[in-house]
């Protein structure tokens, strides 16, 4: 009977294989775990990186916003935009020199107003400013007017500065109480001298034209009529035809006045 030889495999080959097996089944399963651990650190980073995007950009616009409004301060400093003559005038309520101003600079008269309406948003009380600056004027009668007078271009001078004083109150400017309580009784005055010299159809056009302008800026008094008003635009329109059609449109802006005279926004 022949026999058969089984061969058997070694006990140290057998071990050495299911260990590899171990081994590569550990591998395989901390090499997944390890993939997932970097994906999910990514995942975050991405996270932390798209919120640290977003904040940057809001600082960057922020910053931003603060250089744009240092620059403005910086161009509205009076330093590096100093005053003109006129501005400084207004801002220190120097009626005399805003007079005077006017006077020297009559060859310019839209320049000259726009300097002038831009210059008394600077003054702490613009009303008070161009009262003072009339003065008293208004009781020079009307033999002080001489041709060669000097009180003949400080008249022009005031005159004009009532005008753009109307032009500037349209801009929502409230008269200073004390000072509309002042200039009611100068308009009374003023037409108290008109009266004394022959009455309101014998003033001159002038005289007419700065009594009107007055009254529409400051107020016109309770008991001056409408006929009184009338007489003083007619009084213009008949003598000076010109420059009264030129003043009209100013006279216009007086709220007050176009009130009580229906008539002259047909004037």
């Amino acid at each position: 009977m022949a026999s058969v030889k089984v061969e058997q495999v070694p006990f140290s080959q057998s071990q050495d294989e299911a260990a590899e097996q171990v081994e590569l089944s550990w591998s395989s399963s901390s090499h997944s775990s390890l993939v997932k651990s970097c994906v999910g650190e990514l995942n975050c980073l991405s996270s932390a990186l798209s919120i640290f995007t977003k904040q940057w950009n809001e600082l960057e616009q922020h910053l931003h916003s603060i250089q744009k409004s240092i620059q403005k301060k910086l161009n509205d400093n009076p330093e590096d935009h100093p005053l003109s003559e006129m501005e400084r005038i207004c801002e220190s309520m120097k009626s005399r020199g805003l007079r005077r101003y006017v006077a020297r600079h009559f060859h310019d008269i839209n320049k000259l107003r726009d300097e002038v309406c831009k210059a008394l948003k600077l003054a702490p009380n613009p009303s008070r400013l161009v009262l003072d600056c009339i003065g008293t004027f208004y009781l020079q009668g009307r033999k002080a007017y001489t041709i060669n007078s000097p009180i003949v271009a400080i008249r022009r001078a005031w005159i004009l500065i009532l005008e753009f004083f109307l032009f500037f109150s349209q801009a929502s400017i409230i008269i200073d109480p004390c000072v509309k309580a002042e200039a009611e009784p100068a308009a009374v005055a003023w037409r108290t001298r008109l009266l004394h010299e022959g009455g309101i159809a014998n003033a001159s056009p002038d005289d007419a034209l700065a009594l009107l302008l007055f009254v529409a800026s400051f107020g016109i008094p309770s008991d001056f009529a409408s006929d009184l008003l009338y007489q003083l635009i007619c009084l213009g329109v008949l003598r000076k035809k010109s420059k009264l059609r030129k003043k009209a449109q100013v006279l216009r802006l007086s709220p007050v006045l176009v009130d009580r005279v229906q008539g002259l926004t047909d004037a």
